[in-house]
């Protein structure tokens, strides 16, 4: 009785390892480095944005706005990403925004940096047609 608990256990956790490591991002920056471009989703470039806006956007009122569209349209820009035939141009264009924004950031240009970024994510969806709200669909 006891083993096959455990059994059910690990199978569980593999499954869990599993869903996780193979399940797609629908954030479209993790897409881009992790599922793209094979990067650990503890990356330079990643780590770097996460704490940019968790230092900073987060504590500053006027980009709240910002981080909420971010949501909404997260998941759409991470799918369109991953389903572009020209993704690799898409990549390159996304690559160019993201290391300017990280030089601002390591500037201490942080103003700098956030404009890099609307004007990224204004280019993804001028691309692939996303208006300025975009409703969850759950």
């Amino acid at each position: 009785f006891l083993q096959r608990k455990v059994e059910k256990y690990q199978q569980n956790l593999k499954k869990e390892y599993f869903d996780r490591r193979y399940s797609y991002s629908t954030c479209y920056l993790t897409t881009m480095y992790c599922d793209i471009l094979g990067k650990p989703d503890n990356c330079f470039e990643l780590e770097t944005l996460r704490g940019y806006r968790d230092w900073y956007m987060k504590g500053d009122p006027k980009c709240i706005p910002l981080l909420r569209e971010y949501d909404e349209v997260g998941p759409v820009l991470s799918e369109n990403i991953r389903i572009d035939s020209n993704r690799d141009t898409v990549v390159n264009s996304m690559s160019e925004y993201i290391n300017a924004a990280i030089d601002e950031i390591f500037n201490e240009e942080y103003e700098g940096a956030k404009e890099t970024y609307i004007k990224m994510v204004n280019m993804l969806k001028e691309r692939y047609g996303v208006k300025e709200k975009v409703k969850r669909l759950v």
